[in-house]
């Protein structure tokens, strides 16, 4: 069972050594690490913006598990990101942990629908969308990169 609670200020060395994590920097965009200084900007920003919400997925014993982030595009859609803390990779968690943050995100914001990119190489991640109800709506170029790009459009949770 995981609980999903918005980040706070005191989160912000944990979504450091996160993103910072080898799988997750080869999962991304940029591959290389990312500075401490750089980190601590974006962090204050996606904190500080109405445009952004960060959740925390904790187990039943309150240890933090992974992260979800939903930032609010100007076109009214929602962009998604997620990771699993290496230790609790592997478990199916991250489908549990998207649906469980859609469903906290669709309580305060009204966006039309939810999307992700997905590198094409990561299957991993792929699976994860598709469990947890997105549908795989094209593959397009980001970045230099080929992505596939997954759309969550489910009315049960308050979007559309």
């Amino acid at each position: 069972m995981l609980k999903m609670r918005r980040a706070r200020g005191s989160d912000c060395k944990l979504l450091f050594e996160w993103a910072n994590d080898a799988e997750v920097r080869q999962g991304a965009f940029q591959s290389e690490p990312i500075p401490w200084s750089e980190h601590c900007a974006w962090f204050a920003m996606k904190m500080n913006s109405s445009d952004a919400a960060i959740y925390i997925a904790e187990d039943d014993k309150g240890n933090a598990v992974g992260q979800v982030r939903f930032d609010i595009k100007p076109d009214g859609s929602a962009e998604t990101d997620i990771s699993v803390a290496a230790f609790y990779r592997g478990r199916g968690l991250g489908s549990d942990m998207l649906r469980a943050a859609i469903t906290e995100f669709v309580k305060m914001y009204r966006v039309r629908e939810i999307v992700a990119q997905v590198k094409e190489d990561n299957e991993a991640s792929q699976r994860v969308f598709v469990k947890a109800g997105f549908v795989s709506a094209r593959r397009e170029p980001v970045k230099g990169r080929q992505v596939v790009r997954f759309v969550y459009l489910s009315s049960d949770n308050g979007i559309n």
